[in-house]
């Protein structure tokens, strides 16, 4: 009953996951404005490298992150399939009245929003390297895959984070949170800044699948702040009084 709960308050969320990439990347790559089409033709001739770090980084900054933001829903805080609701909904103290623990329902909503995030990941990439196709771009489907790993860590952390901030706040000003968060984090990347808090680079690249050990060890970095996050976010439900 609690996976259908969860699926039932997800299910519109992901298909609106999959309307604001399949948006984005048309309006991006298939019927682009004049500012990013003069973008994409200057990517174009500075090569794939210059083409890919365009792309991917509007799927890293833009679309990645949002999509994070809107699986998390709210946890157990509100019970909405369509989001941005103020209070709680009755729903919640249904869930809350079963022969279940609140952890049992924050780790099952958490567990399918999570699931259904990768999936869209993965196919959205997919879908990216279908419209890049489409636009007659050079962009390597190998490459392109091979950065998943990374785009999924990031996922994860910004995934990890909305959860813990719906845990406490009416989802609203979790989102409004989030992003401005976010866009501190893009900011950061586009600027190129150094070290380990560039989340965007890391995104970006395919150290993973390389095997380098660096990127190995900020993966365990970024996976371990996220299950902080998910530990964080119990506390406040287990001790909040509804």
């Amino acid at each position: 009953m609690l996976w259908r709960k969860a699926w039932l308050e997800c299910r519109y969320r992901f298909l609106l996951c999959y309307f604001m990439s399949l948006s984005v990347t048309f309006a991006a790559l298939v019927r682009p404005p004049k500012p990013w089409e003069q973008a994409l033709a200057a990517a174009a001739i500075g090569g794939e490298e210059r083409l890919f770090r365009v792309v991917f980084g509007l799927l890293a900054v833009r679309v990645v992150p949002v999509g994070a933001l809107i699986l998390a829903g709210s946890g157990i805080n509100t019970q909405t399939s369509w989001g941005m609701t103020h209070g709680f909904h009755p729903s919640m103290y249904f869930l809350l009245s079963m022969p279940v623990t609140r952890e049992q329902l924050l780790r099952i909503r958490v567990l399918m929003g999570l699931g259904l995030l990768f999936v869209w990941t993965v196919t959205t990439a997919g879908v990216v390297l279908l419209a890049t196709h489409w636009g007659k771009l050079a962009m390597d489907p190998g490459r392109v895959f091979a950065t998943l790993p990374n785009l999924l860590v990031g996922a994860v952390l910004f995934y990890a984070f909305s959860v813990f901030l719906t845990a406490f706040l009416d989802e609203y000003w979790a989102g409004m949170t989030a992003l401005l968060v976010m866009g501190m984090l893009g900011g950061y990347g586009v600027a190129e800044g150094p070290g380990g808090a560039n989340l965007l680079a890391y995104m970006m690249s395919q150290s993973l699948v390389a095997g380098d050990l660096e990127a190995w060890a900020k993966a365990g970095i970024f996976l371990a702040i996220s299950a902080a996050f998910y530990l964080a976010a119990w506390r406040v439900v287990a001790a909040k009084e509804y």
